[in-house]
């Protein structure tokens, strides 16, 4: 409620209102008549009306710069987001391309590996060719030489022909 006066409130407001006498009004029949009759000088009600539009300015400043504040904030929390979003794009980008690199060197070591497999392949293949040929050599001559039996060498010293079976048949 309002510190101003008040007129015309109730019945008998109305009446006087309307032209008629105070003399009208008796006692009060409840708190919808009763009228209050407070008058205040035209010093104290401009003095009012000055404080209330110096706070009501206040006021106003006040939301304009909380406007403000949030204002920057969302703009603040937008160029943020927006940072993140790029640092994010770039670890992404990174990750990818350092995946990309391990994935090209994970290949060229597995052909390496297949070609080291071939290479070991073929010079155990030549090898056992050799062995064989050896051997047949090595039999062939003790066979012709004259005089008592080639020693025979001990288990460590021998080839086991078992792997050249596929070759063919080493001679006796």
């Amino acid at each position: 409620m309002s510190d101003l006066p008040s007129e015309g409130v109730g019945k008998a407001g109305a009446s006087a209102a309307q032209g008629g006498s105070g003399a009208e009004k008796s006692m009060p029949a409840g708190p919808d008549e009763l009228q209050w009759r407070v008058s205040y000088d035209r010093e104290s009600v401009d003095r009012f009306i000055s404080e209330i539009e110096v706070e009501r300015a206040r006021l106003e400043n006040e939301i304009r710069s909380a406007r403000e504040r949030i204002e920057r904030a969302r703009v603040g929390a937008a160029d943020r987001r927006a940072q993140v979003d790029a640092e994010l794009g770039a670890l992404v980008i990174a990750a990818h391309k350092e995946l990309e690199e391990i994935e090209l060197q994970h290949r060229e070591i597995l052909e390496a590996i297949a070609v080291g497999a071939q290479e070991a392949v073929a010079l155990l293949s030549g090898a056992r060719e050799e062995a064989a040929a050896m051997l047949a050599t090595a039999a062939t001559l003790a066979k012709h030489l004259p005089g008592p039996a080639p020693v025979d060498f001990p288990m460590s010293y021998r080839v086991d022909p078992t792997p050249f079976r596929s070759l063919g048949e080493l001679p006796e």
